[in-house]
């Protein structure tokens, strides 16, 4: 009885089981950032509609014009948008070629595959990318720009699988789980990588005592 017992938790939480969980989650959490990106744009037109299109407006009849008041913090928010979607897409592409040299590179090693998906998968989904891309790609490119269009210019977007990207870009690194769904996701890879490494410990352990008493 005893022995079916272990044999029934060794196969649901030891160490190759939970190898498969971990790589599973992990596959989940990479790809899920490329198509969060993707429908980026229906956001930002939505954001149009409500924060921009959505504002006072004044029509001339005679002029057969539409003159609309615009605050600044939605005028440069839309400009700051549309730069961080089209580095986004670009960001996007570089990760799916970073997420194929991994698999590519470790496919004879899934327990090197594994644990590597499981970081990248931490990196992508915690909001490092986006955070990387307005502190410090967005105002490289923009320097000497004339819109001022910095990190403080991040609307409060709530758009997509954001909560408030504006607040997400400001957050510390180790900040996820709050401004982001995709964030909240950051938890099972992490929680499952850790689990898989105690496992893996717990596994070399028992080896290690079964070798030494096996000598004696």
């Amino acid at each position: 009885m005893a022995g079916g017992v272990t044999g029934f938790f060794r196969k649901a939480f030891g160490f190759e089981a939970m190898l498969r969980y971990t790589e599973r989650v992990s596959t989940i959490g990479c790809a899920a950032p490329l198509l969060h990106f993707a429908i980026l744009p229906f956001g930002i037109f939505a954001y149009v509609l409500g924060d921009v299109f959505g504002s006072e407006y004044h029509t001339n009849a005679a002029a057969e014009t539409v003159t609309f008041t615009v605050s600044n913090q939605a005028f440069y928010g839309f400009f700051w948008l549309s730069i961080f979607w089209t580095l986004g897409v670009v960001a996007a592409f570089i990760l799916f070629s970073m997420y194929r040299v991994i698999v590519r590179s470790y496919r004879e090693r899934p327990v090197a595959r594994t644990f590597s998906k499981a970081l990248f998968a931490i990196f992508v989904t915690s909001g490092s990318v986006e955070r990387l891309i307005a502190n410090v790609i967005m105002p490289s490119l923009l320097e000497g720009s004339r819109l001022p269009i910095g990190v403080t210019s991040a609307p409060a977007f709530h758009f997509s699988l954001y909560r408030d990207l504006g607040e997400l870009v400001r957050s510390p690194m180790w900040d996820f789980g709050r401004y982001s769904l995709l964030s909240m996701y950051t938890w099972l890879p992490l929680v499952a990588f850790g689990l898989t490494l105690l496992a893996y410990l717990g596994s070399r352990i028992r080896t290690e005592i079964r070798i030494a008493t096996r000598d004696r």
